[in-house]
């Protein structure tokens, strides 16, 4: 079951990627659309200082309060996942495999060159980076896989 739920999660990490890729095209975190009508509201400002990313959008706000927790929710339900506290933590997971996959499979932008780059490449929404061996990370993935981590520690723990 669990195989499955990853496998899913990676689809749905997939889609959104080549959307976002179609709707952004080299312009990443949405600079192409009117900052006044698409950046979210002040309440997400702790968000973006603890991942080191900008401010989020609207459209971040919808993806990830909405579209991913309902289809998390749909898996859980769908494959009879007895401790839903595994979606709660494959839930940074997908953010982080949307996200890579955006930098992966963008034929715009030369991004996987630049991802790896870190700071000294142009991917400017990625503020905060650890270098890791010879690569660079972002801060959020670091922050999304220890949590993901920690949830997963609980659930092996308590069960």
């Amino acid at each position: 079951m669990i195989f499955e739920f990853i496998t899913y999660a990676f689809l749905l990490s997939f889609f959104v990627a080549v959307f976002e890729i179609i709707i952004e095209k080299d312009k990443g975190w949405g600079t192409a659309f009117k900052k006044n009508k698409w950046y979210a509201n002040k309440f997400f400002i702790p968000i973006h200082k603890l991942t080191g990313t900008y401010p989020l959008l609207n459209y971040h706000f919808v993806m990830f309060f909405i579209i991913y927790p309902l289809f998390l929710w749909g898996v859980v339900s769908y494959l009879e996942i007895d401790a839903a506290l595994y979606a709660v933590a494959m839930y940074p997971l997908l953010l982080i495999v949307e996200d890579f996959l955006w930098f992966v499979l963008n034929p715009y932008f030369p991004s996987l060159r630049n991802f790896f780059r870190g700071p000294k490449g142009n991917i400017w929404w990625h503020r905060k980076w650890k270098k890791i061996g010879h690569v660079y990370v972002p801060t959020s993935y670091i922050v999304s896989m220890v949590l993901s981590a920690l949830i997963l520690l609980y659930i092996y723990v308590v069960s």
